[in-house]
């Protein structure tokens, strides 16, 4: 039994990001096409809306400040 609950705490996810300091809530519109395959995609790859759009704003970040030289 220990083990199974420690196998829970591993491997458990946090509830919401609401309540963390370091998450904000943004809105956007998106063309509907891609809003569909990235949600079939999420849940698929059972991967969370926000953490599909944060990581493609990262990757959209990176390739902005090596392209243009953002100093941010």
């Amino acid at each position: 039994m220990l083990a199974i609950n420690r196998l829970l705490e591993v491997t458990e996810k946090p509830r919401s990001k609401r309540q963390n300091p370091n998450y904000t809530k943004i809105t956007a519109d998106i063309e509907k096409e891609v809003a569909n395959k990235t949600r079939a995609i999420c849940a698929l790859t059972d991967v969370s809306l926000s953490d599909a759009v944060n990581e493609a704003l990262k990757l959209w970040i990176e390739k902005k400040k090596s392209d243009e030289k953002f100093e941010i």
